[in-house]
């Protein structure tokens, strides 16, 4: 550990010197916005059931924060697991690091393998684009791969032109369906972050998803999920970060996206439509109004979000693709093996033998 820093543990998310220097560093050094205070504590006061808050941070000679690394401490099969904050809400996590200093980066990672309070650590969602990526696998962390993200490239090019570089066929269906669609009615496609559209269509959206979803996951989103994401989406879209994407027919909402705008990328986070016109393929439709609309804003990139499905690829002629990782760190014993078994090989397949 370098001498001139020191570790202080956080057990409170409301301590105000956390929350002040929180704020300040993830301003200072741009952090993604599913690492700022406003995005992490929201979830913590509704979801830190059976878990210790564990906010590692490091100081400097002057007792500045210069370094943030959440998680908590839960107990899983009797194994108390080091585990990354926020858990389900987002598809990003990384160390809140000044200057990715790699001194105050050793710091937290010295502090992880001491052990001290656990015997197992987990940290979830880290891309392989992400700083944190290559020096956890220095430090020999166990990386397991749970998803890709493409993000298409829409670079200094026009609407006309982004359209013409898709197939054939996905090009003519997106035209044909909107023909089909605006024959229906009025349609309205806007994207803002002005909060009062959120709070506009607020019970809109609930109603939409669990129509879209009741027969497919037999669990729906609790109410404790949507007021964190309703407190986490009213700060960002304060900061400008929050984009809500409506599209509407004669004034009723029939889809949505939820995005976050984050140097010039635009970062997919919620899409959801309404079955009732499930045949006008309405999830290409907002995605090709999304674009053109981007593309006009000069934004640079679409990240899709988690998850490579057919549908992204199609709307990327030019992307990237990019690998999302769980890793885990343990010490060897029988229980901290079993449950690595557990979390990397089973727990996957009995979450789809519950499904069905």
């Amino acid at each position: 550990m370098n001498n001139n820093l020191k570790v202080k543990i956080f057990n409170d998310i409301g301590d105000s010197k956390l929350k002040e220097e929180w704020c300040r560093l993830q301003e200072s050094e741009d952090v993604f916005p599913q690492m700022y205070y406003q995005w992490i504590a929201p979830w913590w006061k509704l979801s830190n059931f059976s878990k210790e808050l564990y906010i590692i941070s490091v100081s400097d000679l002057e007792n500045n924060i210069v370094g943030i690394a959440p998680f908590c401490i839960i107990n899983r099969f009797g194994i108390d697991v080091l585990h990354s904050i926020p858990d389900h809400f987002g598809d990003y996590y990384s160390f809140i690091i000044k200057d990715n200093n790699n001194h105050i980066l050793d710091t937290i990672i010295d502090h992880i393998k001491s052990f001290e309070k656990w015997n197992y650590v987990k940290i979830n969602l880290v891309r392989d684009n992400n700083y944190l990526y290559k020096n956890l696998k220095k430090y020999k962390y166990k990386e397991q791969h749970i998803e890709n993200i493409i993000e298409a490239d829409i670079t200094d090019k026009s609407y006309d032109d982004y359209l013409m570089a898709l197939n054939t066929k996905v090009r003519g269906e997106y035209r044909r369906r909107l023909r089909k669609l605006e024959k229906l009615g009025e349609i309205d496609f806007s994207v803002s972050s002005n909060f009062d559209d959120y709070l506009t269509f607020e019970k809109d959206f609930r109603t939409i998803y669990e129509m879209r979803w009741k027969d497919i996951d037999s669990k729906l989103p609790e109410d404790k999920i949507y007021f964190y994401r309703k407190e986490a989406l009213q700060y960002l879209s304060s900061k400008n970060k929050a984009v809500f994407v409506l599209l509407k027919l004669n004034d009723d909402l029939i889809a949505y996206r939820f995005g976050i705008i984050h140097n010039k990328k635009y970062h997919d986070y919620k899409l959801s439509f309404n079955t009732k016109y499930q045949k006008f393929g309405l999830g290409s439709i907002i995605t090709g109004l999304l674009i053109k609309y981007l593309i006009k804003q000069n934004i640079h990139y679409l990240d899709h979000g988690v998850g490579d499905y057919n549908y992204k690829t199609k709307w990327s002629p030019n992307k990237e693709l990019y690998r999302v990782y769980n890793f885990h760190y343990f010490q060897y014993n029988p229980l901290a093996i079993i449950y690595y078994q557990f979390e990397t090989k089973y727990k996957s397949k009995l979450k789809k033998l519950l499904r069905r």
